[in-house]
Formats: structure tokens, C-alpha cells, sequence
């Protein structure tokens, strides 16, 4: 408590350029923390996007097999943003128990819609 005092006494008595000083070296410092702490977050803000477009991509494999669902991924543009649809039909073989996109339940019955 005695090193803050000290260095009070010693601002407000230098006179009125070293407090302006002071201010300016303060304020400089405190921009600095701040832009420091913001460079930091980018990485952890950039990951969380990525977790976020990986949870909604759809899990396909390149081998198909009957029982395995068909799907089709369409992009058009509304605005400034892509408009998804996903159209998904079950597999025609005797196992059709196949997993559902993310965000899904389930799969769709013929003739069901989900919309998100």
C-alpha cells in the first residue's frame, strides 16, 4: 500500500505534463491488453466455428451399398447466406437402419419433411 501512495504522491506532484503522460501511457497500455486479449481469442473462435460446420456435414461414405440411404446436398443462394436442402432417401436392401444427418431424429418416412 506504501509503493502506491509513493506513486501517487509522485504523479500528482510532478506537474500537469507528466499526468497528461501518465494518461497517454496508461490508455496505451490498456489498448494494448485489449488487442492482446482479442488476437488470443481468434484461434478458440475459429475452432468452435469449425466444430460447428463439421457437426452439420454430412457423414457419407464413397463405397455404396444398397442399404445404405441416398442422399443429395443443394445449395442455393438467399440473400448474403447459402439456403441448404438436403434431400435423403433409405437404402433399398434388406438392412435400411441407416443413421440419421445431424440434427435429426431419425430418417424421413417417404412423403416426411423436417425443416430447420
Amino acid at each position: 500500500m506504501r509503493e502506491f501512495l509513493l506513486g501517487l504522491r509522485l504523479l500528482l506532484g510532478a506537474g500537469r505534463g507528466n499526468r497528461v503522460r501518465f494518461l497517454l501511457m496508461a490508455a496505451g497500455g490498456s489498448l494494448g491488453v485489449c488487442c492482446l486479449a482479442l488476437v488470443l481469442t481468434i484461434p478458440a473462435i475459429l475452432d468452435a466455428h469449425d466444430g460447428r460446420a463439421a457437426a452439420r456435414a454430412l457423414r457419407t461414405s464413397a463405397a455404396r451399398t444398397t442399404s445404405a440411404p441416398l442422399v443429395l446436398e443443394r445449395s442455393d443462394p438467399h440473400g448474403s447466406k447459402a439456403f441448404t436442402r438436403i434431400f435423403v432417401a433409405p437404402g433399398t436392401g434388406k438392412d435400411t437402419a441407416a443413421e440419421a444427418p445431424p440434427g435429426l431424429p431419425r430418417l424421413p418416412a417417404p412423403g416426411e419433411v423436417f425443416v430447420s
